[in-house]
């Protein structure tokens, strides 16, 4: 019985290897579809292309609310007179000013990543034949059902179109643009990793609290009007630090 058990188990795991070997050769098979290959290396340049247009947008948008933030805490910083205010609107200054140093980074990454994908293009859009070209403006239709039409592109091209000759512009871009993909990848992760990094600065940045004024001596009118204009500064922005290390603002 133990003999027969292990043949079983034997057996099964055989089978299990070959039921592998078979999709695997089945992909393979797939594979030899030269137009195909072709065909899917043209959308993963759009596929970068798009990603990078939207990371260059989020990455605009962000770093012009943070531009408008250091402004407003700046000025602040500029005229409060508390000790306390003096900290919590430095610790804000120098955590946006931070985030924009790190989000100017990351855009370098994205620019350098748009011209290496643009170069990449034009060299593969030279090489591939008409079928590639003709299924893009296929796709594009599909995309932009419904939506304003996009000028037709430029179909023509005097390469070949044997399979051969497709296999092997395969081979000349297929690493370059998977090196493209994994750029894309890592970028994503670093802004994945900024969100996490600054997410309590933002976090804060929602809040609204109450600033303390200053309350003049009664009767005195030069303290009095001295408390109208140091708190007409003071109230368009007002902060408060609610434990070590954790601070709490925003626009009234």
């Amino acid at each position: 019985m133990t003999k027969l058990k292990q043949e079983i188990d034997d057996t099964n795991e055989k089978l299990e290897q070959c039921e592998g070997l078979v999709n695997k050769l089945e992909n393979e098979v797939i594979e030899w579809d030269s137009l195909k290959k072709l065909c899917r290396r043209d959308e993963e340049l759009n596929e970068i292309d798009v990603l990078v247009k939207d990371f260059d947008a989020d990455l605009s948008k962000e770093n012009t609310t943070m531009q408008a933030l250091l402004e407003k805490n700046e000025s602040k910083l500029e005229n409060s007179t508390q000790q306390k205010d003096i900290e919590d609107f430095t610790y804000l200054v120098e955590g946006i000013k931070a985030y924009q140093v790190d989000i100017q980074k990351l855009q370098d990454q994205i620019d350098e990543l748009s011209e290496e994908k643009q170069r990449t293009f034009a060299a593969f859009d030279e090489d591939v034949p008409a079928p590639v070209k003709e299924e893009r403006e296929a796709r594009k239709a599909i995309q932009t059902k419904g939506k304003k039409k996009l000028a037709p592109g430029n179909t023509s091209s005097d390469k070949p179109t044997d399979m051969y000759y497709m296999i092997e512009i395969n081979c000349k871009y297929r690493k370059t643009i998977h090196d493209l993909l994994k750029k894309l990848r890592y970028i994503n992760q670093q802004r994945r990793d900024l969100e996490e990094r600054y997410g309590q600065l933002k976090r804060d940045l929602n809040q609204v609290k109450e600033v303390k004024v200053y309350k003049p001596v009664k009767g005195d009118a030069i303290d009095e009007l001295f408390a109208y204009h140091l708190n007409l500064h003071q109230l368009a922005l007002p902060v408060q630090r609610v434990g070590p290390g954790k601070y709490m603002f925003g626009s009234k």
